[in-house]
């Protein structure tokens, strides 16, 4: 099985904006939530972590060698990077939301996201395969976040998803929310579907 942990909260997070490529570390509060994620991973076999530094902070609190993976990394929103949520164009969101080759100016679309996350998985997979290793953790600073949700950077990382691979759309949401996906779900990966 492959387990997903959406990063900590950040103080961007906390004010509703679109984080994206901006390297914050974690606040008080992701701290505190990287901490309890940690606890409730215990024993897993990997760590595997996007690039910048929530993510980083985040795997590390789960006690393992971090590996870093940069296919993991958040959404490249281009030039609305930083923006409030509230502020994103309608036109943007509907784009988004109805078309997976849409991106924003300077930014990366739904389907450029999925075929490098669906890759990683993949390559995870193959791997626990081959090992025999029971389970993966992937700290991931991104997954298929609810565009034009509302950050809930107040949730505790308590929630836990069963997912199939075939869902990518339901990946965590808020800040250190987890996603357990079911790898005997993997052969779906390859349908091309974003």
């Amino acid at each position: 099985m492959l387990i997903v942990v959406r990063h900590g909260r950040t103080e961007i997070n906390a004010e509703g904006r679109l984080q994206g490529r901006t390297d914050l570390g974690l606040d008080e509060v992701g701290q505190a939530q990287a901490a309890k994620v940690g606890a409730l991973l215990h024993g897993v076999d990997r760590v595997v972590a996007s690039p910048l530094r929530r993510a980083q902070e985040t795997a590390a609190a789960i006690g393992l060698p971090v590996e870093t993976d940069d296919r993991w990394i958040e959404y490249d929103y281009g030039e609305l990077e930083g923006l409030r949520v509230a502020d994103v164009p309608p036109e943007v969101w509907t784009g988004w939301r109805t078309d997976p080759d849409y991106a924003p100016p300077g930014g990366e679309s739904h389907a450029a996201v999925y075929r490098r996350v669906t890759q990683a998985c993949e390559e995870l997979i193959m791997d626990a395969r081959s090992t025999g290793g029971r389970g993966h953790t992937r700290v991931a600073d991104q997954g298929r976040r609810g565009l034009g949700a509302r950050p809930r950077s107040d949730r505790e990382p308590t929630h836990v998803a069963r997912r199939g691979l075939d869902h990518p759309d339901r990946a965590p949401r808020g800040p250190c929310r987890v996603a357990i996906l079911q790898r005997d779900l993997a052969p779906r990966l390859n349908d091309g579907t974003p």
